[in-house]
């Protein structure tokens, strides 16, 4: 197992997408070389349930878990991902690299 395989927010990460939308979201984490926290820019009818997104946004541990899993549904379903998306990542990277390093 790789060491980002064993970050817990990955796992976390891994788990509610696959319960939210039925698919594994590990390789395409590992593709995309992100794992942690990001800010919510939702664009997934999956997740347009008010009341849900604001549970999983009162929990920090989540915040993540919904952008890796809106991601994942984005590339099983061929979307391209948009500008904020991808500045959203872009930020992300950079905020993982100044931490781990």
């Amino acid at each position: 197992m790789c060491p980002i395989s064993r970050n817990p927010t990955f796992q976390m990460a891994s788990k509610v997408a696959i319960r939210e939308i039925g698919i594994a979201a590990s390789p395409i984490l590992q593709i995309l070389g992100i794992v942690g926290t990001a800010c919510l820019r939702n664009q997934c009818s999956r997740f347009s349930n008010v009341r849900h997104r604001s549970n999983l946004l009162n929990n920090r541990a989540h915040l993540g878990t919904l952008r890796f899993a809106e991601i994942a549904h984005a590339k099983r379903a061929n979307v391209i991902l948009d500008t904020q998306h991808l500045t959203a990542i872009a930020k992300l990277r950079i905020r993982l690299n100044r931490s781990s390093s």
